[in-house]
């Protein structure tokens, strides 16, 4: 545009600017604050306001809005609607029309404490929800900014256009928060971000991401398994995160699927044929598999945060063929345990010399927890008295039960049962699944194992 359009433009506006923008020869009124004369998120406070006010109170509103736009003096604006405001403190345009009033100041901090209780309560009113929008951008709150447009974004093209230019920001903003907050072990702040993504993305690939790792945080592993099924449901496992992928194939081994967790490892296998770590998941998931041929009570024993001494001489007993068709001959006495619903199972077990019994109380304990050394020994006993002679048990001390913790531990690391002495941990319980996966070794050393 040339100067003289400039010019002419400019003396088209209200009578008020003259003085300034058209006058000529003398002097000049400085311009003390930036209006917009045509600023789309001004709109009068009445726009969209969905409850019924006093017809008076309206007007007043209107008019105060037109005079602002018109460029009326903001401290006379100011009080209009402060006054309105002292007649009645419920009338949301009022309180729109002094947000205007800072927002052409660029008091946006201003802004937004007013308008936020006005729009967490009308989330319709497009007129308050414009105003927060704009604002909250300009103060950097995207999150904010993006809530507040696609709020209204059904009614307004401009809120619609905004939301849609600052969505991908805001997500991002919020995942980095919701993980922020996980780092930093605030799972209540994590799932405040949740509900955000939640309530704006619905299933998107950031609101299940998000819900993953509060689960993960929450130890809530029927959860985690759901949402990483709806993470990689139609996904060629190429394509997804190989890491997730993993989880999702032991957990569905662990609590859900089987035979979905071992397709998983399968279909991994194919994309990953040179990867020995999804070798041994393979491996794994075949043999928890075969473990579907068991008993039911057997199955449900395998899946047990913590085994019992019980547990586990039943889960010997039904892993181990050379155990189950034993005969029983001269076994320890052991007075707990004949009124026992697995007596048979612990028996052949103690038989072979795989487990203790207390001689002076002639007790077995079957209901007191499987420690780690009790069931690395019975292994490695087991190991010992196979038919081929192990490299790894060369130098192992020949009665199973007199191996000290130290030799137990390192023994077993020789073996691969663990991978290092210093992750024995004998003293700790023991789950199902973690004895299963030193049964799949032990099994696989036997010769065993498929």
């Amino acid at each position: 545009m040339s100067h003289l359009n400039r010019r002419l433009a400019a003396c088209a506006v209200p009578a008020l600017l003259l003085s300034i923008s058209c006058a000529g020869p003398g002097p000049q009124v400085p311009e003390t604050r930036p209006v917009s004369l045509e600023d789309p998120y001004v709109v009068s406070p009445l726009d969209g306001y969905p409850l019924t006010a006093v017809v008076e109170l309206e007007k007043r509103v209107r008019d105060a809005h037109t005079d602002l736009v018109r460029g009326l003096e903001p401290a006379e604006v100011e009080a209009a609607g402060r006054q309105l405001l002292d007649e009645d403190p419920g009338f949301h345009p009022a309180s729109v029309l002094l947000a205007q009033v800072a927002y052409l100041g660029r008091d946006d901090t201003a802004v937004v404490e007013l308008l936020k209780p006005v729009a967490d309560e009308l989330p319709d009113y497009a007129a308050a929800q414009l105003l927060l929008g704009r604002s909250s951008e300009r103060a950097g709150d995207l999150p904010a900014a993006f809530e507040a447009f696609a709020r209204i974004a059904d009614t307004s093209g401009l809120a619609l256009r905004r939301a849609e230019e600052t969505s991908s920001r805001a997500i991002e903003i919020i995942i980095n928060r919701l993980r922020d907050e996980i780092e930093r072990g605030r799972v209540e702040g994590a799932e405040e971000h949740l509900a955000w993504l939640e309530t704006w993305t619905g299933d998107s690939w950031e609101a299940l991401e998000g819900k993953r790792l509060v689960a993960v945080e929450k130890e809530d592993l029927e959860t985690e398994l759901l949402v990483l099924r709806q993470l990689t449901v139609g996904s060629d496992d190429s394509a997804i995160d190989l890491e997730l992928a993993r989880r999702l194939g032991h957990l569905e081994l662990e609590i859900g699927d089987v035979r979905a967790g071992l397709e998983q490892f399968e279909q991994l296998a194919v994309h990953y044929p040179d990867d020995p770590e999804l070798g041994e998941d393979l491996d794994r998931a075949k043999f928890v598999w075969r473990l579907q041929l068991l008993p039911p009570d057997v199955q449900a024993i395998s899946r047990k945060g913590e085994l019992d001494r019980a547990d586990f001489a039943t889960l010997l007993f039904w892993l181990v063929p050379q155990i189950r068709f034993s005969q029983i001959s001269n076994p320890p006495i052991a007075a707990d345990i004949l009124d026992h619903p697995q007596r048979d199972q612990i028996l052949r077990v103690l038989n072979l010399g795989l487990m203790e019994v207390d001689e002076t109380l002639h007790r077995f304990d079957p209901g007191e927890p499987a420690t780690r050394l009790v069931v690395l020994r019975a292994l490695l006993a087991l190991l010992g008295s196979s038919d081929r002679e192990l490299a790894c048990l060369a130098q192992a001390e020949p009665l199973a039960m007199d191996r000290s913790r130290g030799s137990v531990c390192r023994e077993a690391a020789r073996c691969r049962l663990i991978a290092e002495a210093a992750e024995c941990l004998p003293a700790a319980a023991i789950s199902g699944v973690g004895a299963l996966e030193l049964f799949r070794v032990s099994l696989d050393l036997l010769g065993t194992g498929e």
